[in-house]
């Protein structure tokens, strides 16, 4: 990570400080893990699962982070909810924000389980500006967590918005809050909470 954009970044008045630069998945994965304001400096593909369990807020720059499923199950990586996603967030308020999300799947097995964004354990996420793809599921919410999704294009060829509440009742008391946002499912539905 470096200091190397000179721009402080305000919101509501109040001045967030510099961006931590990310250039590749390495860096990414340091500085999320850190928390604090993150700005992509170029696309990144990503190999595995971004967790995030304090409080971060990541601007994608208009820039593109994409992950290609390979195989069809992935029960190796700890604290994961089921199978894969980009973004696995277990804990702290976060944003991700002004850019493109892609989840593509190359595997000849079939595939059922598989999303862009988890959000569980009480956790918060504001999506802003968002295009978000996904060749399976897009956001599933769980455990009393909840996510704003404000200005964002979400299409996925499964459920595109979920709270999935037959997980059991740890799933209850979820909050989806959609503005000026198009959810489109290509194959199932756009919206189950």
């Amino acid at each position: 990570c470096d200091h190397t954009d000179d721009t402080r970044v305000q919101e509501a008045g109040v001045v967030k400080g510099y961006p931590y630069l990310v250039k590749d998945e390495e860096t990414l994965l340091s500085a999320v893990e850190n928390g604090g304001y993150i700005k992509l400096a170029n696309d990144i593909t990503i190999n595995g699962v971004i967790i995030i369990s304090k409080d971060v807020n990541i601007d994608l720059n208009e820039k593109t982070i994409s992950y290609t499923q390979t195989q069809a199950d992935n029960n190796d990586v700890p604290g994961v909810r089921r199978n894969y996603c980009i973004f696995n967030l277990t804990g702290g308020s976060s944003v991700v924000s002004n850019g493109n999300i892609t989840y593509n799947v190359n595997t000849e097995e079939e595939v059922s389980q598989g999303r862009v964004i988890s959000i569980e354990n009480d956790a918060q996420l504001v999506m802003q500006g968002l295009t978000i793809t996904s060749a399976l599921r897009g956001v599933m919410v769980f455990d009393n967590s909840q996510t704003t999704i404000q200005n964002c294009e979400i299409t996925s060829s499964q459920d595109t918005i979920s709270g999935n509440n037959v997980w059991g009742p740890t799933s209850m008391n979820l909050i989806v809050n959609i503005q000026n946002s198009t959810i489109k499912s290509n194959n199932l539905t756009a919206v189950f909470v």
